[in-house]
């Protein structure tokens, strides 16, 4: 309980006027949720990467009023979320829907008192929020004393969220994958962290793992602009998904979507709870290590994050990468 006394200091009011309140209860802050242990399927660790949807601020009151109000506000969530992050000790941190005050006022700054540097790209538009025109993106951070920037390509696109329109998610992914294709060396590791709006099995997932969908698929969606006729729907990557591509142990597969061989979830929200967020890494050029074990469905009311450990496979010399202190 709190005792707040408020006195007035304006010198026109004789005598002062001092008012006592008496708060109700104060709610003491919950306790952290475990800490995750990494599930070893190798035994030598060469850097790590962590993938997090930072659910953009001012969308969280339309998709999260099932949490309580005092957990949704920003000052509360950026301390735990940056509590997770440094936590674990990535190399490369890849942040989705992360405004960009978020970014420049807060994770920006704070992440470089421990050696990583940044880079972010913002969507094109902005919303009006309450604290002015504000845009959300994504960043990327990398240890300074691991990496060095070689060269910069920007490919951004926010996957559409909306199930109705699902031909535009597959043609928004497969502009994607072109542009990733066409950068991509066949001997450079290749690594894709992100919130695909995309279920295992849908026309977009396929087409990242397989390399290719067509008419025949399954979930093709309609097409009433006939956008995907002139779409190139195929690319060269080697890509898998790492939680799916991981061989779970008996006492992890309960957390293994037993029909898509994917984590049972990764993302929650009041009407919705499924996987929506991958690490992708091709693999004829990076090994998969190691996992961060997946959160139980209780300890969960947005989006989850995922970690995976990797060792650039010897044959690609032309990435760089700094030996570890």
């Amino acid at each position: 309980m709190l005792r707040l006394e408020v006195r007035t200091l304006d010198p026109s009011i004789n005598p002062s006027v001092t008012s006592i309140f008496l708060t109700q209860h104060v709610i003491e802050a919950p306790c952290a949720p475990p800490l995750r242990s990494l599930i070893s399927v190798g035994s030598i660790v060469k850097f790590k990467v962590m993938s997090y949807n930072m659910l953009v601020d001012f969308m969280i009151m339309k998709n999260y009023d099932h949490c309580p109000e005092w957990c949704q506000t920003w000052e509360y969530r950026k301390q735990n979320l940056l509590r997770e992050i440094i936590t674990y000790e990535a190399d490369i941190i890849c942040l989705q829907e992360l405004q960009d005050n978020h970014f420049d006022h807060y994770f920006k700054l704070e992440l470089a008192k421990l050696g990583y540097c940044a880079k972010y790209k913002a969507k094109l538009h902005s919303v009006h929020t309450c604290d002015g025109d504000v845009r959300d993106g994504c960043a990327t951070f990398f240890r300074e004393n691991r990496f060095r920037e070689v060269q910069e390509h920007e490919v951004n696109t926010q996957i559409y969220a909306n199930e109705l329109k699902k031909d535009i998610k597959l043609w928004q992914v497969a502009t994607l994958m072109t542009a990733l294709d066409s950068i991509a060396d066949s001997s450079v590791p290749v690594l894709i962290c992100c919130d695909l709006n995309s279920r295992p099995g849908s026309a977009p997932y396929d087409l990242v793992v397989h390399g290719k969908v067509d008419c025949t698929h399954l979930e093709w969606p309609d097409d009433p602009l006939k956008i995907l006729d002139h779409t190139q729907l195929h690319h060269r990557m080697h890509l898998v998904s790492a939680y799916r591509f991981w061989q779970a142990s008996e006492e992890h597969k309960r957390d293994i979507n037993s029909g898509t061989e994917e984590p049972q979830c990764t993302t929650f929200t009041k009407t919705f709870s499924g996987i929506l967020d991958y690490i992708f890494y091709s693999e004829d050029t990076l090994k998969l290590l190691g996992l961060l074990e997946l959160r139980p469905q209780r300890h969960c009311k947005e989006h989850v994050s995922s970690i995976t450990r990797l060792l650039i496979k010897p044959c690609c010399i032309i990435c760089r990468v700094l030996s570890e202190a």
